[in-house]
């Protein structure tokens, strides 16, 4: 019977460390692309109302302003 928990005991431990190999891996593969586009994401957005803010200064936005910031906004590439 002490055999069988020690098996028992065995398996649960390499499953467990098996998991935790698998998350850090996981991580340290899949984490660094999410922060770099959430960055990326964030600069953008913050460049955005940036330029809506300057254009809306003078109290009349012109096409001319939209299209540069959606120049702006499609040469940002995560």
């Amino acid at each position: 019977m002490s055999d069988i928990k020690d098996l028992l005991v065995g398996i649960a431990t390499l499953v467990g460390s098996l998991s935790a190999a698998f998350v850090l891996i996981w991580n340290t593969v899949k984490g660094p692309r999410r922060n770099n586009n959430e960055k990326v994401a964030r600069k953008a957005a913050t460049e955005t109302a940036d330029k809506l803010l300057d254009a809306v200064a003078d109290g009349e936005i012109t096409p001319e302003e939209i299209d540069e910031i959606k120049k702006s906004l499609r040469r940002e590439e995560p």
